[in-house]
Order: C-alpha cells, then structure tokens, then sequence
C-alpha cells in the first residue's frame, strides 16, 4: 500500500474528495459544481466526536479499509482527510488592561461581532474529507450514503439527522 501511495504522489495522482462533512451551515462553501461529490453538514458535537476519533490512527486506519472494502476497492484507495479537533484552532479572548476607570476586561465581552466573525472565519474553512483514487471517484461518489453511514457507525456520531446535499 506504502509504495502504491508513493507512487501517486509522484506522478500527482492525487486523491480526490468524493465526500465532503462540514459544519451545520456551512455546506454551501464547498465548490461542487459540476463535480462527483456530495456535501454533508453535521451538527458540532459530531463533528467534535468525529475529530477526536480520527485522533487514533489506528482506528481510522480501519475506518479506511472498511470504506474502501465498501466500495470493492484495495486498501489505501479511500482515504479520511480531517481537520484537527475545533477547540484548539477556534479564537481565544484576551484580556485588555486599562489604567483608565474600566480596568481590564475580555475583548470578547466588549466585542462580540468580532467573535462571532472569528468563529464564522474558522468554521468556513472546516472540513473532513473522504478521498479517493481519482480512476475511481464517479463510482465511489455514487456510494456516498453508505460511506457516510459507516463513517456515523464508527464514530458514534448521531449526526445522522444532518442534512446533506448532493453535488
């Protein structure tokens, strides 16, 4: 499998996203059209859940052999793509000190557009990603529920009531 995934990044045969899990709301901001990929958006708590399981390599290892088996495809075909978990890359306050009559206070206290701008800046970019083998991504996109649901199975996730929308 090492020496096949090797061999792809030599000659950029790169893997590509056939399914794409976003936060709630923010589904719209994958660029789709015209491509074979559908689009899921799930609640954070999920999310956060999928994020940590995909912390234990060895059992995303897994995850990625029985998408792939899924789809009658060798292992390494189908790959996860996760981002790390929210909590470390969402914005954090800070504390401003005055001399003045206010003394300190937290900038997000005073300033909640700018959190809000902050989280939304992040939560645009967020996105976990199943690839595949580009030979093989009109016929693996068509399977996306199935990978969707064993994605859900293996991480616990009850995200199964998150909307999705096909590309």
């Amino acid at each position: 499998m090492a020496r096949r995934l090797e061999a792809r990044l030599v000659n950029r045969r790169l893997h590509r996203t056939v399914l794409a899990i976003r936060p709630e709301g923010y589904g719209f901001v994958e660029r789709c059209s015209g491509k074979p990929l559908h689009v899921l958006e799930w609640p954070r708590a999920p999310l956060r859940r999928f994020a940590e399981f995909c912390t234990d390599y060895q059992a995303l290892m897994g995850l990625e052999t029985r998408l792939a088996a899924c789809c009658g495809l060798p292992a390494g075909d189908i790959l996860v793509a996760p981002m790390p978990y929210f909590r470390k890359l969402l914005p954090q306050d800070v504390r401003i000190y005055s001399a003045g009559a206010c003394g300190s206070f937290g900038l997000f206290d005073k300033d909640r557009d700018h959190v809000r701008s902050l989280e939304g800046d992040y939560l645009r970019t967020f996105a976990v990603r199943v690839i595949v083998v580009p030979e093989e991504r009109e016929r693996v996109a068509h399977a996306w529920e199935r990978l969707a649901a064993l994605i859900q199975e293996a991480c616990g996730s009850d995200a199964g009531a998150a909307a999705g929308s096909p590309a």
